[in-house]
């Protein structure tokens, strides 16, 4: 059984950070915005607003790894902003692996015709989306790759 709420996903990149949202059944991901990260105390406010609106029970953060398994090379940094999130916000932060999401959610968007102007606009939460999507699938099967 699950936890009530819905779970936010954030998909972070030194440039863009992608978010997406479950529903409240923790059924169906949702892409839902690209904030810039270019500037930490932007993207913390924008974080924070995010964060007030959805009222997350829980966030699961896209941790790099490299096609073996070893972490990639923003790994540090990644688990580092989790434990940011965890401490100030003081909810449940997981890390989940997110090889291969930006090249999934590129697919996904061109199998539904999204032309590539749009696919670049929407690759980093429709990215989140997809981690969510198989982070929300793994735990109702039981099994996760959180990391």
């Amino acid at each position: 059984m699950t936890a009530p709420g819905r779970v936010l996903a954030l998909d972070w990149g030194e440039r863009r950070l992608g978010a997406a949202v479950s529903d409240e059944t923790r059924t169906l991901a949702t892409p839902l915005a690209t904030l810039s990260a270019r500037d930490p105390e932007a993207l913390r406010g924008a974080l924070d607003r995010l964060i007030q609106a959805w009222k997350p029970a829980e966030i699961v953060v896209g941790w790099p790894r490299r096609l073996d398994g070893s972490p990639g090379t923003h790994a540090g940094r990644v688990e580092a902003f989790a434990t940011d999130l965890r401490t100030r916000l003081g909810l449940p932060v997981h890390l989940a692996d997110e090889a291969l999401t930006t090249e999934e959610a590129y697919t996904r968007l061109a199998e539904a015709g999204a032309g590539r102007r749009k696919r670049l606009a929407m690759a980093d939460r429709a990215a989140a989306a997809v981690l969510l999507q198989d982070w929300l699938d793994a735990r109702r099967a039981g099994a996760g790759r959180e990391a």
